[in-house]
């Protein structure tokens, strides 16, 4: 039971960080574009990431059987499209709107588990996703008046990566996950193919463009996804979903830090620190189980029980 418990936190911890890790270097996918098109930078990430998995692999015993190779390429289609789509959509829609729509994976998991499993979430899940929409409200500063093609591209695509944490929460159970992580990043490459001849195929090398591949790629894809298969084993797909959250806090941490070849950083708003201080609000509801009102007042009482128990403490030193 307690290694049931421990394996859970260590699985959440390591979702967690892929999470931050994305939202964090969320604006090199934007920096590279100065150098080659949105196509051409999806297939070499997942070509990189491919090339990674089976150098850092092929030693193991590895049997890709009809399965492993059938969930492999649900998977592989289930995070590359999403991408492609996502990527072709912020022609058309603000990059604010783009990061709004992406969440609403937090309400098709759920959905989907409904309608699949007749699985209800918990009171505790419906108050938290009331915070954290607010909070991506006021954070991505939504201008909803109208409903352009792009924003039903990026639903679309937020639907589909609900669909990829379902799936990987399923296929991760049955196989291994670095098996399933090499035919993911495979598959995911070869479906990106045929975009490619959909734009100009330039491309400028530098040592800015391979090391965003590296962080983007290797890490960002490869190593990424393949721990991820790993970690949704012990973890629920809507706990999963919820943890997505994480990927727009970090996203304007990585924006203040990291500037583009002109050494411009991007500015971050007052709407979004507000917005990024609610999503923690929500995610703390989440995690700590609130169900009602009473419990969220117990919770805000926890600081000051902490500095009176430290205050009774040292009055006994």
């Amino acid at each position: 039971m307690k290694s049931d418990i421990l394996n859970k936190r260590c699985s959440i911890l390591i979702l967690a960080f892929i999470e931050s890790y994305w939202g964090f270097t969320t604006v090199f996918m934007k920096n590279i574009l100065e150098y080659m098109t949105p196509s051409m930078y999806v297939f070499l990430r997942f070509l990189f990431a491919s090339i990674a998995l089976i150098l850092l692999y092929w030693r193991k015993s590895m049997k890709f059987d009809r399965g492993t190779v059938l969930r492999g390429s649900v998977l592989g289609g289930l995070t590359v499209v999403p991408i492609l789509m996502t990527v072709v959509a912020l022609q058309d829609i603000a990059a604010t709107n783009s990061v709004f729509y992406t969440q609403f994976v937090i309400i098709f998991v759920p959905l989907l588990l409904w309608v699949i499993k007749r699985k209800k979430p918990g009171m505790n899940y419906y108050l938290s996703l009331i915070v954290i929409m607010t909070g991506l409200w006021v954070f991505t500063e939504c201008n909803l008046s109208m409903i352009t093609l792009g924003d039903v591209v990026t639903i679309i695509a937020s639907f589909l990566n609900g669909l990829a944490i379902i799936a990987t929460t399923v296929y991760a159970a049955h196989t291994s996950h670095y098996e399933l992580g090499i035919v993911q990043m495979v598959s995911g490459t070869l479906i990106s193919i045929p975009m490619l001849f959909s734009e100009s195929m330039h491309i400028q090398w530098n040592k800015e463009v391979f090391t965003i591949l590296i962080i983007t790629g290797v890490v960002g894809s490869g190593i990424a996804f393949t721990a991820k298969n790993f970690a949704q084993r012990n973890v629920s797909s809507t706990t999963a979903s919820m943890l997505t959250v994480l990927s727009p806090i970090f996203g304007v941490l990585g924006a203040r830090i990291i500037s583009n070849s002109n050494g411009i950083t991007e500015s971050v708003t007052m709407s979004q620190y507000c917005g990024v201080f609610i999503l923690c609000v929500g995610m703390v509801l989440y995690f700590t189980g609130v169900r009602n009102i009473k419990e969220i007042k117990n919770i805000l009482l926890l600081p000051k029980y902490l500095y009176s128990s430290l205050q009774i403490r040292w009055r006994k030193q």
